[in-house]
């Protein structure tokens, strides 16, 4: 086989849970959530601020001049675990109206939805949870996998299946082995309907002859529910529906080999 899975047991050098909401974070809500520095020092304990600079323009009409002002808003906070190395392993970020949790340090699945409902419990508790909806659950795998022989000699039909609907067709004629592919389909279960996007691509690992194939999937689910009911099912279903569309996309030694 040409291609290895990056992490040797596995492909995923990512993982986002991303949860959004109908209406956008209170003034109140986003400085409460600076109160995560403390409650979550031990899980995450480097902590940012996310600023942006606001404009106000005031027109006086009479003496045809402008006044400017401006002034630094807080908009979320940025929470970070970093390894003996320096490198990231957990983040959580929050936006206008987003609560982010990404994952750069996989293991196995339970233990990886323990952390991610563990670090949500206690960012739901700083959320003003009388007004706050959620609107959208998504979830994002980035999966790599690498070649250690010049790309002249791979064969793309060892880590793809070639009739799969997930990669465009002339990806396997490429002739520098290069290539670009994005695909999104809506599929429905019998308590949801969501769209899967699909960004993949092959590229030069470091400036090398060597390839790497980068499969991004995005699942975006519709949800009409409030703080954490019903959360970790949509969870748990947006992770079985990355694997059977990843189960559909390689070839069935990669797919057995990375277990799926």
């Amino acid at each position: 086989m040409t291609f290895t899975p990056y992490n040797e047991a596995h492909s995923i050098t990512e993982m986002i849970v991303y949860i959004q909401y109908k209406s956008n974070f209170s003034a109140n809500t986003v400085q409460n959530l600076t109160l995560l520095q403390d409650d979550l020092k031990e899980e995450l304990p480097v902590y940012t601020e996310i600023h942006k600079k606001e404009f106000e323009i005031k027109l006086n009409a009479s003496e045809q001049t402008n006044e400017a002002t401006q002034k630094d808003a807080l908009t979320g906070v940025e929470l970070k675990k970093l390894n003996q190395d320096r490198k990231l392993e957990w983040v959580l970020k929050t936006t206008e109206n987003t609560i982010e949790i990404h994952c750069l340090d996989y293991s196995r699945w339970k233990s990886v939805l323990d952390t991610i409902l563990g670090i949500y419990s206690k960012v739901l508790v700083r959320l003003d949870t009388d007004y706050l909806e959620i609107s959208r659950i998504g979830f994002m795998a980035v999966d790599k996998y690498k070649s250690e022989i010049e790309k002249s000699k791979i064969t793309l039909t060892d880590l793809i299946d070639n009739n799969t609907n997930w990669i465009f067709p002339n990806a396997f004629n490429s002739t520098n082995g290069l290539w670009h592919s994005n695909v999104g389909m809506f599929k429905k279960t019998k308590e949801h309907e969501f769209l899967n996007q699909l960004d993949a691509n092959a590229e030069l690992l470091n400036s090398t002859d060597n390839l790497v194939i980068n499969i991004n999937h995005n699942a975006i689910c519709e949800v009409d529910i409030k703080n954490r009911g019903g959360l970790e099912s949509i969870i748990s279903m947006l992770h079985k529906n990355n694997k059977e569309v990843l189960k559909d996309i390689l070839s069935t030694e990669m797919a057995e080999r990375i277990n799926l």
